[in-house]
């Protein structure tokens, strides 16, 4: 009797790409590429004749190339975050323990000294879960603490709190100094990837990708799908070249 042969296994799907947090997604990616080729194709004198005739003048093609680059910029200073989110990841997270320490007495102090619901609670983070901060948020609440329980000169501290040590406010002050230079205490750093990516996002919904399709339908008006030598033209502005373009 003939054995039957051993049937072959069917072949394991293709491993999906999975964004990790804070990557630039490739829809994108594909945005910024179609608006690259859109201003590439308009740097020809004879297409930006046509297309001030249906009213995408100078004005709108400066504003469309700023949008160009600024999303490019911000695609730079995610991966940028990311990248260097990495590198200092074990200094970060001893930074950030020794900012929650030093942070814990200021909130009980601040819980004691203002009733539920006063405006100065919300000063010292209380009633906020500080533990999901950024390094460089939490950083920002410990001066503006300093600062608010600090005397300066012959100017007594803006708050003094029940229960907190003068040693306490001082630590405070100590590591703010500290940590004064490093990256993540910049003003201009900190927000996280995460968080230049959201702005990424909406910077790409709300102000690249609709200059993009104006533009677009202007070279839709310029050069009609239905007129055949027209393919080569709508193509050079990432339209179908006969069919119209859709929304």
């Amino acid at each position: 009797m003939t054995e039957e042969p051993t049937p072959t296994p069917p072949p394991k799907p293709a491993r999906k790409y999975r964004a990790k947090p804070a990557d630039v997604n490739r829809d994108t990616i594909a945005d910024i590429a179609l608006a690259e080729i859109c201003a590439g194709s308009t740097k020809a004198d004879d297409n930006m004749v046509a297309l001030r005739e249906r009213d995408w003048g100078d004005a709108e093609q400066a504003t469309f190339l700023t949008a160009l680059d600024q999303a490019k910029r911000l695609v730079r200073d995610v991966r940028k975050a990311r990248a260097s989110k990495r590198s200092r990841g074990h200094e970060e997270i001893a930074v950030f323990t020794e900012l929650l320490v030093s942070l814990d007495p200021i909130l009980a102090g601040a819980k004691r000294t203002f009733p539920e619901g006063s405006g100065e609670r919300a000063l010292f983070g209380v009633g906020e879960n500080i533990v999901n901060y950024t390094i460089g948020r939490l950083y920002q609440l410990a001066v503006d603490t300093a600062k608010n329980l600090t005397a300066e000169g012959n100017t007594p501290a803006a708050y003094t709190l029940k229960g907190v040590k003068p040693d306490e406010i001082a630590k405070i002050s100590n590591l703010c100094q500290k940590y004064k230079d490093a990256d993540f205490a910049q003003a201009n750093a900190l927000l996280d990837a995460a968080e230049l990516l959201d702005i990424l996002n909406e910077y790409m919904d709300k102000t690249l990708n609709p200059h993009r399709r104006e533009l677009q339908l202007a070279a839709e008006q310029a050069w009609p799908y239905r007129i055949p030598t027209n393919r080569t033209k709508r193509m050079a502005f990432g339209l179908p070249p006969a069919r119209p373009m859709t929304e």
